[in-house]
């Protein structure tokens, strides 16, 4: 399930034709009427077969050939598997909306529509058909994606669905910052899967205001309901703060090791390292320091090493280093490995004994790199450790002035984290040309680089602020209007050219 969104993430900055194809084929042949129910399907549209097997979960008969419970339900209820879909729909969308030409399944607004109502049912369904799978109650990779979502339906005015799903989300963001002392539990009691969620789920409720309520839902199995007479602020960030120190419980942030450092673990460091986690939780953890550590430091460097973490799981490489540090071959190039085995020998997931290094099967690997795609920024700051240094960048300095070659992988993304400052902006699509700096002025009041045109075409791509407040921005020397919404600050950006020169002053 998870391979599909990741491409369609990566397609979102870096456009493919046989990489959309690809995905559309899927879509069409694979998940629409197969994995997921259709939505002229009656009862449950929408509905997620989702794992194992799809096949034996819609056929009750082959169903019971391998379970004998829940036969007399249909086997719609795994929250876990919604995220995924809707995640996949949601960026197809945005594929669909910045490069019609490139989608020939669905139009921006079918995909909008799609993620929408798997987003609706991955509310309902999993509680209403098997209320062992609490929604509310339970961390899931990727469901983040929802607020994006949100975002998106309020912009094309359909108001009622944007609505239904915040106040879903709200509904999560209470229990986990109210009703639950430990609200970390996912697939597993002792897991680490909730802590990309967790943390969502926290910075919500701390920079939005959510209303007080009565008996806002019931609880099936423990028979009560659920109010919160006095909703604040103060609290989500209190519980943000919780749950960020206990996220470090199951990461590795003592030893620097390459496989430990950043790295998530389960059950013991030892024995399974660098899955999905390390990731989705290390976004957490650089985004607390980039939006709220007084004291940034600390949590740039943990939390940008585990972006950096199970990219070591690759298995890529040249004709001179035969494809691959792992498993050598032309035939493994580009492939990756579940995990890691830090131990010289030992037994990983499913009863496999292997030797230490990356997994020879993949598994849920690409849940790690569809939240890379999320992370992928490059950030300058001043270390205590190691003075002025970029994060997912090449930094020369020249007297003040400070000239950063961009390398996180996506180049759409660039920060500047000090105690004293705090820049953040992203383009929508496109991103920083590869071989030219971006060029900081030394009081950091200027920013400037170049930005290349990926799609090749006349288009408009749209400059977000999510820290700072820009005063003037220019695109080859002319000044571009800023907008603000809320605390928000953007533009829009005409691209024509191959290449045009941004200034930006703060």
């Amino acid at each position: 399930l998870c391979k599909a969104p990741y491409v369609a993430a990566k397609n979102v900055f870096f456009p493919e034709d046989k990489e959309i194809e690809a995905v559309e084929y899927y879509l069409e042949h694979f998940v629409w009427g197969g994995l997921q129910r259709t939505d002229q399907d009656d009862p449950y549209p929408y509905g997620i077969y989702g794992t194992p097997n799809w096949m034996v979960n819609r056929d009750t008969l082959a169903r019971a050939g391998v379970k004998n419970r829940n036969l007399d339900k249909m086997n719609i209820w795994r929250s876990y598997d919604y995220p995924h879909m809707f995640m996949l729909y949601f960026h197809m969308y945005q594929i669909a909306s910045m490069y019609p030409e490139k989608v020939k399944y669905l139009d921006a607004e079918g995909y909008l529509e799609r993620a929408y109502q798997t987003a609706r049912a991955y509310f309902i369904y999993p509680y209403e058909v098997l209320p062992w799978y609490e929604t509310y109650k339970i961390g899931c990779y990727n469901e983040l994606v929802i607020l994006d979502l949100i975002r998106e339906l309020d912009k094309h005015k359909r108001f009622d669905e944007a609505e239904f799903l915040r106040k879903e989300w709200e509904t999560k963001v209470k229990y986990f910052v109210y009703d639950d002392p430990y609200p970390y539990g996912s697939e597993y009691s002792i897991d680490r899967t909730a802590f990309e969620s967790s943390y969502a789920l926290a910075k919500y409720g701390t920079m939005n205001e959510m209303e007080p309520d009565s008996n806002l839902w019931w609880d099936k199995r423990l028979e009560k309901w659920y109010s919160h007479p006095e909703v604040s602020k103060k609290k989500s960030y209190e519980f943000l703060e919780r749950q960020h120190y206990a996220g470090l419980s199951v990461r590795g942030w003592l030893e620097t090791k390459y496989f430990l450092l950043g790295s998530d673990w389960s059950v013991s460091s030892d024995q399974h390292c660098l899955s999905y986690m390390a990731k989705m939780g290390g976004w957490s953890i650089l985004d607390y320091g980039m939006v709220f550590a007084d004291d940034p430091s600390d949590w740039l460097q943990l939390g940008y090493a585990s972006y950096l973490s199970s990219w070591s799981l690759m298995n890529t490489g040249t004709e001179e280093s035969d494809y691959g540090y792992w498993f050598p071959g032309k035939e493994n190039d580009g492939a990756t490995g579940w995990a890691f085995m830090p131990s010289k020998f030992g037994r990983a997931w499913i009863r496999k004994n292997v030797p230490r290094g990356a997994w020879h099967y993949d598994g849920e690997a690409d849940l790690g790199y569809g939240a890379g795609i999320r992370t992928a920024i490059t950030i300058l700051t001043n270390d205590p450790l190691f003075g002025w240094i970029a994060y997912g960048g090449k930094l020369n300095m020249a007297g003040e002035e400070f000239w950063i070659y961009p390398k996180d992988g996506l180049r759409s993304r660039f920060a500047v984290i000090t105690e004293n400052k705090r820049i953040h902006f992203e383009l929508s699509r496109d991103g920083f040309i590869g071989n030219e700096p971006i060029h900081l002025s030394g009081d950091l009041g200027m920013v400037s680089g170049v930005i290349e045109n990926r799609s090749h075409n006349d288009h408009v791509a749209e400059l977000m602020f999510i820290q700072g407040e820009p005063t003037r921005i220019f695109l080859d020397g002319k000044e571009i209007d800023i907008k603000k919404s809320g605390e928000v600050f953007s533009a829009l950006l005409r691209i024509s050219k191959d290449k045009h020169n941004l200034e930006i002053i703060f």
